[in-house]
Parts: structure tokens; C-alpha cells; sequence
């Protein structure tokens, strides 16, 4: 995860600004322990990030209510996708209902 990390800081650093790759640093500092600066990083990028995505990254990174709040939302708003439901289901899971 430190490597995919160090990897991906250089490809935002480099002017990769894409939604794929904040994701995928996001998800690499979840994966070392770093949840706080993963949230920063997902708040960041939000509006390059599908819903699905970025909720259940939040979730991941310990923003479980944060996470739940953003899928259901998405839900209530029409996306109405197998993805988003079962991202919200694991999100629902990791916030503890």
C-alpha cells in the first residue's frame, strides 16, 4: 500500500488530477492507516468521483456516517444502480446497522 501510495502522490504531483486517481490514493493511505488524510483527499475530489465510489471510501476511511449519508442520498436522488445499493449495504455494515 506504501508503494501504490508513493505511486499515486506522484501521479497528482506529476498533474493527474482525474477522479480515478484520487481514488486510488485515497484507497492506498486507507490501506496504511490513514484514514483522515484519505477523507481530505475524497472531499477533494468529490465532484470527479462517482457516488458509489466516494461513499464507500468514506466509509472506509472511517467516515462511516459520512459515507452512508452521501450513498443514500444518491439513492433518494434516482441512481438507483446495483452498485450504489450493495456499496450502501457495506457502508450500512461498517457504520454498524
Amino acid at each position: 500500500f506504501e508503494s501504490a501510495q508513493a505511486t499515486f502522490e506522484d501521479a497528482r504531483y506529476l498533474g493527474d488530477d482525474s477522479g480515478r486517481t484520487a481514488l486510488g490514493l485515497a484507497l492506498s493511505q486507507i490501506g496504511v492507516g490513514n484514514g483522515a488524510a484519505a477523507a481530505a483527499v475524497l472531499d477533494a475530489a468529490r465532484g470527479s468521483i462517482p457516488v458509489s465510489d466516494y461513499g464507500l471510501a468514506l466509509a472506509l476511511a472511517g467516515e462511516t456516517g459520512r459515507g452512508v449519508d452521501a450513498l443514500a442520498e444518491a439513492l433518494r436522488g434516482g441512481e438507483n444502480t446495483a452498485k450504489l445499493r450493495q456499496n450502501l449495504a457495506y457502508a450500512y455494515a461498517l457504520d454498524g446497522r
